[in-house]
């Protein structure tokens, strides 16, 4: 089958089988009960169709499923409910101690929050900001009721997901922020020390002074 035979051989974005798959396909048993080999032909390509529909489907559930719940895999759960905040922190979120896990539970929250503010209308009226200000002593007051109350099942599951969610996301924007950094800085000491990144290196060597031949030195 030549490339652009390839190219051609779609059907609304779908691959298609081959002739001689095809063939093999409408040979089988279940499709004799047809009149004639168009029509077997056709019913073959149908099931095929569907086959491969079903395939796409399953891949897309199967994708969507492990960037949906894969931060959840190897989560510490409670034996029992409800929990308090610092229990939360502890199996939830990542930090060399209680006050790193809990500066980055703030931050979470400062987050949501700032979302809430950017969707407007659409944000819960009891958790929609209007200023900065506004952003902080929500975030702040909401973590003091935490402390206070504790997380029953349904809770805990919800700030679970949300903030592994968000972490996620904040672990691969502080990736491309330091790659960034470490481009511009690179860039920087090239450019300080005469020589420029545009340029093949060979060419920015400088040469070594030669020194004169034993004996003829001044």
């Amino acid at each position: 089958m030549s490339a652009s035979d390839e190219k051609d051989n779609t059907l609304l974005g779908q691959s298609l089988p081959d002739e001689k798959t095809l063939a093999w396909l409408a040979a089988q048993p279940r499709f004799t009960k047809f009149a004639n080999a168009v029509e077997a032909v056709e019913a073959a390509l149908s099931l095929w169709s569907m086959a491969h529909h079903c395939l796409d489907d399953a891949r897309e559930r199967e994708r969507w499923y492990a960037e949906q719940y894969g931060p959840l895999d190897g989560i510490e759960s409670p034996w029992e409910f409800p929990v308090s905040l610092d229990e939360f922190l502890r199996l939830i979120v990542p930090g060399k101690d209680q006050g790193e896990r809990l500066g980055r539970y703030r931050q979470f929250v400062q987050a949501r929050l700032r979302m809430n503010q950017a969707m407007g209308d659409y944000a819960p009226p009891d958790e929609k900001p209007s200023t900065e200000e506004d952003v902080l002593g929500m975030a702040s007051a909401k973590i003091e009721k935490l402390k206070k109350a504790k997380l029953d099942f349904k809770k805990f599951h919800s700030e679970m997901y949300l903030f592994l969610r968000w972490w996620q996301q904040k672990v691969k924007d502080d990736k491309k922020r330091g790659g960034k950094a470490r481009a511009a800085k690179s860039a920087s000491l090239k450019q300080a020390s005469g020589t420029d990144a545009t340029i093949p290196a060979i060419f920015n060597k400088r040469r070594k002074k030669k020194s004169p031949p034993l004996g003829l030195s001044n």
